[in-house]
């Protein structure tokens, strides 16, 4: 499902409330970080599919370079060997997409509670999502990415105190639940992160192999130099990875972190606020634009 243009209209709306000087025009701090949280959510799976679409490349690209030199019985041990290292990849992918569903499913709920629409119950509903993305998220600290447990990169906690709103459920949301969110918050910067320092490793292992080797091989072989064989060379050395997706993740992340404790403390005033719809917005056009050409 697209999510751009919705994403865009809905944290569109909110950065009009958040500058908006009537009180009485103003959706709750909270409902603002929700719809935040939800959008940022929504944009991770895109993110996620992207990475796995260039660690498969980077992967082909190898193959395709140590290809001639190998006998087939060669050939197809290489192949399935490495074609079992991306499968092996998709689990880990998949429990990070299962935890920004559950982070999304919580916002959503939280941003119930802001408006004051939230149903009975609404208490029960959000301590079983924590519950399960608390889950989710021992069970995904556990795996590695590149090589790296994503536990080993996760910051400590925070010691923050949650502050006292008018609206009582919400109140009480925080103090009960306000610890266990900036830990799972943490938890996907730190997976973001890790995904992309692989994102780049593989992305430079497919400029190596589809640019830079062939340059070389070409000038080290006895034959004649290809007449663009010079143009070639300098393209090789100009190319670099675009990361914009996962740098556009991992800031709006790393916002969505420091907004969600600066929130809780009720100390989230209106420009921290416009950076973080800022951030979140410019993933979600992201996300749109690979899923549109997907």
């Amino acid at each position: 499902m697209l999510i751009g243009k919705t994403g865009r209209a809905v944290l569109a709306a909110v950065a009009l409330f958040a500058l908006a000087g009537c009180a009485t025009q103003r959706v709750e701090r909270a409902g603002q970080v929700a719809d935040a949280g939800v959008a940022f959510a929504d944009a991770v799976p895109a993110v996620i599919d992207e990475s796995f679409v260039l660690s498969v490349a980077a992967n082909s690209a190898v193959l395709a370079t140590a290809h001639p030199g190998l006998t087939p019985e060669r050939r197809q041990a290489d192949l399935m060997a490495h074609d079992q290292a991306l499968r092996d990849q998709l689990p880990i992918l998949h429990d990070l997409k299962n935890h920004a569903r559950l982070l999304r499913s919580y916002f959503i709920a939280l941003g119930a509670i802001a408006r004051s629409d939230a149903p009975a119950g609404i208490s029960a509903a959000t301590g079983k999502i924590v519950s399960e993305l608390s889950n989710a998220g021992v069970n995904l600290s556990a795996k590695q990415v590149g090589g790296v447990a994503i536990s080993d990169v996760i910051q400590p906690a925070i010691d923050f105190a949650v502050a006292t709103y008018q609206n009582a459920v919400l109140s009480n949301e925080l103090k009960e639940r306000g610890h266990a969110i900036e830990r799972e918050l943490e938890l996907q910067r730190a997976a973001l992160a890790l995904l992309g320092e692989q994102m780049q490793a593989d992305g430079e292992a497919r400029i190596e192999h589809e640019l830079r080797k062939p340059v070389f091989t070409e000038y080290v072989s006895a034959a004649p130099l290809p007449s663009d064989w010079t143009a070639r060379r300098v393209a090789a050395f100009q190319q670099t990875v675009d990361l914009e997706s996962l740098d556009n993740a991992a800031a709006a992340a790393e916002k969505l972190h420091t907004s969600w404790i600066a929130f809780a403390e009720n100390r989230l005033d209106e420009a921290d606020l416009l950076q973080l719809l800022k951030d979140v917005e410019e993933l979600v056009i992201q996300a749109d634009q690979m899923q549109s050409h997907g």
